[in-house]
């Protein structure tokens, strides 16, 4: 096999690898979606409204960029 055989080979791969790894995070992204519309806390004190709503704002956050793209 030439080299540029051989890259074009590394290159198709890599390809491949890269669209695996984005739906993967697709598919991650919108579990996390879903897990915060079903887990909403139930203990309203101000630690956990916090931490929830960093949570929810990471997550729209990433769903925004992956949209984008």
């Amino acid at each position: 096999m030439t080299t540029a055989e051989e890259l074009q080979k590394a290159l198709a791969e890599a390809k491949a690898e890269a669209q695996d790894q984005r739906e993967a995070f697709h598919i991650a992204l919108k579990v996390a979606e879903e897990l915060l519309d079903l887990g909403k806390p139930e203990v309203r004190n101000r630690q956990n409204l916090l931490a929830w709503g960093q949570l929810e704002v990471t997550v729209e956050l990433l769903r925004r960029e992956v949209h984008n793209h």
